[in-house]
């Protein structure tokens, strides 16, 4: 898989743009709309990843040097043991904080909702985990990676952006686990040049946490589903 290098790019002003324009703008936009009860909570972060991803997939086919089928090179799994310490700390936060805030909702979509448990085990990967993985680590460092000065400074920013597009929920812990989650993802997908490493990390770490019963809670469109 190619990687970008990290040059400084030409016409950077075009790119600057873009970039504010898919991670910070519209996300923003997104938490307002959701915040001020303008649009129905559910449909709006389904439009806005579906909008985004048609415009992903565009913008990435006019990106000189990227092809699609680099995004299958890679090893699904390069560096086991950082996945299971990453996955363990996963499941170990989520059991401490669901105990810590919300305790009625420990494995409720399991026990008490199987059918949802089962539908969000089946499509989670595939209708939410794929097109952030595009979004994010696809389009955000084979295009707009150069407009970095370094590596780690263009994860940094993917991690804070990754974070932001999950402002929408509106609390701490979407946010802080997003950030948390979004520098391990861009480590998968740029230290190990993996992006089905970073698929994998990202949908088995949202299982978890909607499984363990922190999901449910704080990463369901806002909205509390657990009394």
């Amino acid at each position: 898989m190619s990687t970008p290098a990290w040059p400084q790019i030409a016409g950077g002003r075009r790119l600057w743009l873009e970039f504010l324009l898919i991670y910070v703008l519209a996300p923003v936009c997104m938490a307002l709309a959701v915040g001020t009860g303008w649009a129905p909570v559910l449909s709006v972060p389904l439009v806005f990843l579906g909008v985004v991803l048609l415009l992903a997939i565009g913008l990435l086919s006019l990106t000189p040097g990227f092809a699609w089928r680099s995004l299958l090179q890679g090893s699904l799994l390069p560096r086991r043991r950082a996945a299971a310490v990453f996955l363990v700390g996963t499941a170990m936060a989520a059991l401490l904080l669901t105990w810590w805030l919300a305790p009625s909702a420990l494995f409720h979509l399991p026990v008490q909702s199987p059918g949802i448990w089962l539908l969000i085990t089946l499509f989670y990967p595939v209708v939410s985990v794929l097109p952030q993985g595009i979004i994010y680590r696809a389009l955000f460092f084979e295009r707009y990676g150069g407009l970095f000065s370094s590596r780690r400074q263009a994860m940094a920013v993917n991690a804070g952006v990754f974070g932001l597009a999950h402002l929408f929920y509106l609390n701490w812990v979407a946010l802080l686990l997003s950030i948390i989650g979004g520098w391990v993802f861009a480590w998968a997908y740029v230290e190990q040049r993996s992006f089905a490493f970073a698929m994998l990390l990202h949908a088995v770490a949202g299982w978890l946490l909607f499984s363990i019963g922190l999901g449910a809670v704080y990463f369901f469109h806002g909205a509390v589903v657990v009394q």
